[in-house]
């Protein structure tokens, strides 16, 4: 019994853990799956993180952008926000990756409360923090089947 349920704990793990993706194939493919496509020209994809658990998903993106790539992603049906979205603040969860840190206090803030639904999902928000000094985009999305 206990050999069952070691090989049942270890199957759940590996189901359900985050995915965090590194080669530049793995991490444009991790882009694609919330924005549709893959990064135009003017974005790389520097880390990913992607978590899939039962009927809910989340990733976290650090993008850098050309300023073009900064007003086009914004342009995608974000609103400026004065309050910090969830993953913005302390609260960012149990399964953000270790590299989440993003500088809040730097970042212009915006939310997008009816994000991109390719895929089945029925419910998604997403928010970014973009870093105008450094070119960078700070992305977490969240979906619920």
């Amino acid at each position: 019994m206990v050999v069952v349920t070691g090989l049942f704990g270890g199957l759940m793990y590996l189901m359900f853990r985050p995915y965090d993706p590194t080669s530049e194939a793995e991490l444009k493919t991790a882009y694609a799956a919330d924005f549709g496509k893959l990064p135009p020209a003017g974005i790389t994809v520097l880390k990913s993180r992607q978590v899939v658990i039962s009927d809910s998903g989340a990733q976290w993106l650090l993008l850098k952008a050309t300023p073009e790539e900064i007003e086009r992603h914004i342009n995608m049906g974000f609103t400026k926000t004065d309050f910090p979205p969830g993953d913005f603040r302390d609260d960012a969860g149990a399964n953000a990756p270790d590299w989440w840190q993003p500088p809040t206090n730097r970042l212009d803030l915006y939310e997008n409360n009816n994000w991109n639904k390719t895929g089945g999902w029925s419910w998604s928000s997403a928010a970014i923090g973009v870093d105008r000094g450094s070119n960078l985009i700070w992305f977490v999305a969240s979906k619920i089947d």
